[in-house]
């Protein structure tokens, strides 16, 4: 999941059909609860959830579509 900050909807629209789509879903955050909850900063935060909900892993910058390969696989069940 990838979770806008402010964005307006449909900036953030016109961004994934210009990269050619996404395999995940992309949320905006109007109100930053999802930055208060986790407790990251608005700039490129990447961090991964597990399926109850608690943080696994928190990468700072970027990340490659290898490195979200790599951690997907680290994190299987």
């Amino acid at each position: 999941m990838a979770v806008n900050v402010d964005e307006p909807e449909l900036s953030v629209k016109r961004f994934v059909q210009r990269v050619g789509g996404l395999s995940f879903p992309v949320v905006i955050d109007r109100g930053s609860n999802v930055l208060d909850a986790y407790n990251v900063s608005p700039l490129l935060t990447p961090f991964l959830i597990d399926k109850d909900g608690m943080i696994v892993d928190v990468i700072t910058g970027g990340m490659t579509e290898e490195n979200i390969g790599d951690y997907l696989e680290s994190i299987k069940p």
